[in-house]
């Protein structure tokens, strides 16, 4: 699926439908949370304060942590260091 240069507006919607948590650091996606919760969860963290390992270490915990149905509509702020 060719999602490259679509809206944020798709993105959302399009991990939505497919049951996909969306894990990002574009603050667009928080302001699209605050007009909605029709949505998988939506994990976000500064990109100056990220790295792909800290991404990994921290959603891993959180999957070992918290059931989808828990954070389902809501926006988890995590440290992706």
């Amino acid at each position: 699926m060719a999602l490259l240069g679509e809206d944020d507006d798709n993105h959302l919607l399009t991990t939505t439908n497919m049951g996909y948590v969306l894990c990002t650091h574009d603050q667009d996606f928080l302001r699209i949370a605050t007009q909605t919760t029709d949505h998988e969860e939506i994990i976000f963290t500064q990109q100056s304060d990220s790295t792909i390992g800290g991404w990994v270490k921290a959603l891993t915990q959180l999957s070992e942590t918290m059931d989808s149905t828990q954070i389902r509509g809501k926006v988890l702020f995590i440290s992706a260091k």
